[in-house]
């Protein structure tokens, strides 16, 4: 499993940002790449294979003295389901959208995410890379089924009871408990 640092090293995907600020670059700057599987990513306490690679694609616009730049990525990951811990895959697509200022010319925006640049002027090119991780790990979701109607493990013997019922008991009843069953068919 690599680190976060590993993993944005490996995608490295950067665009011109000193010549799209100054206009010399084409406008919407557009760039598209394929970024290789990170293999396995532990996220909302689930293990996540990225099992196809990333398809990435940037446009980044100049918006008056900064950028906007809007992500859109596509993949494919593996994850146990958390009801049965069935592996299940999941196409996950995303769009994300990001404004880029130098510090001194911070923007307000509810909408987008902002990321400041701690410099008094433009980088020849930007690392998107941050941006790109950062939006894949908040595309990816907290619970994962494998079906709508997954029935999940029994608690006694653990079975999936998607594959059919287990020999367990119906239901055990606790003992402590019979006194509010006695109260409720009193009442």
């Amino acid at each position: 499993m690599l680190s976060v640092e590993e993993a944005i090293e490996l995608w490295k995907f950067c665009v011109p940002a000193l010549s799209i600020v100054t206009g010399k670059a084409e406008d919407p700057y557009s760039k598209k790449a394929v970024l290789p599987s990170v293999g396995e990513v532990y996220h909302w306490s689930l293990l996540y294979s990225v099992v196809k690679p990333v398809d990435v694609a940037a446009s980044v616009l100049k918006l008056g003295s900064g950028l906007h730049v809007q992500l859109t990525f596509s993949t494919r990951v593996a994850v146990p389901c958390s009801r049965c811990l069935e592996e299940t895959s999941l196409a996950i697509q995303a769009q994300f959208s990001y404004l880029y200022f130098l510090r001194s010319e911070k923007i307000s925006s509810e909408e987008d995410f902002q990321v400041l640049l701690d410099s008094d002027r433009w980088p020849e090119s930007l690392d998107l890379a941050p941006q790109i991780w950062e939006s894949f790990i908040l595309s990816l979701p907290p619970k994962v089924l494998c079906s709508p109607g997954c029935k999940g493990l029994c608690p006694n013997c653990g079975q999936n009871l998607n594959a059919g019922r287990c020999s367990c008991k119906e239901e055990e009843e606790d003992p402590r408990l019979a006194v509010l069953k006695l109260y409720k068919e009193t009442f």
